[in-house]
């Protein structure tokens, strides 16, 4: 199943990238930021969108994005671990650990292109929020922003190469110390992030 996502350009995430991005008054020609939107989805079923988030390149903190999560009986309230992890996939797959197929093993493990540890102790993950947890609303919503310190649109730590990553929201929370994974439990919900 194709997951959709857009470029978008939309007036006021443009507006919140001239802010974050220090455009002043200084003479410079005003360059829009480029934003990526990616549709949220259940991993049980993929048809479910629950929200998006949209990504965008802040030189200082890495890709910022912007999360709108609806209300939704997908993801319980309280800490989430929200990662990046290395496959444009969402679909049902067995893990590297194996098995039968679990709803978002497609997606794999950690998005991890400088093969670090996970965790405070030996990462970060490229694929690590720089916070690990989030906490969600007792109705499974969430809007807030999450930095990616170390991912980027372009080079080594691209989100978009290979045929892009993708999204995922756990049902559980980050250890931050586990490798590789920081014991987070189920993949609840998912999206990709690709340009195609």
């Amino acid at each position: 199943m194709t997951i959709t996502k857009r470029v978008a350009g939309h007036a006021g995430v443009a507006a919140l990238a001239l802010v974050m991005l220090g455009c002043a008054d200084n003479g410079a020609e005003d360059v829009e930021a480029r934003t990526l939107t990616v549709q949220i989805h259940s991993t049980e079923d993929l048809s479910q969108s629950i929200g998006s988030v949209t990504f965008m390149e802040d030189s200082p903190s890495g890709l910022v994005a912007m999360f709108d999560i609806k209300a939704n009986d997908v993801l319980p309230p309280g800490l989430r671990a929200i990662h990046i992890h290395q496959n444009p996939n969402c679909d049902p797959a067995p893990t590297s650990e194996g098995g039968e197929p679990v709803p978002g093993g497609g997606a794999g493990g950690h998005f991890n292109p400088l093969n670090v540890g996970h965790g405070e102790d030996h990462g970060p993950h490229v694929g690590d929020s720089d916070a690990y947890n989030y906490t969600f609303n007792a109705d499974g919503s969430f809007s807030g922003t999450v930095s990616f310190p170390q991912a980027s649109f372009s080079g080594e730590t691209s989100v978009l190469k290979d045929g892009g990553t993708s999204l995922v929201i756990h049902s559980g929370t980050d250890d931050m110390r586990s490798d590789p994974a920081g014991n987070a439990g189920p993949r609840a919900a998912c999206g990709i992030i690709s340009e195609g």
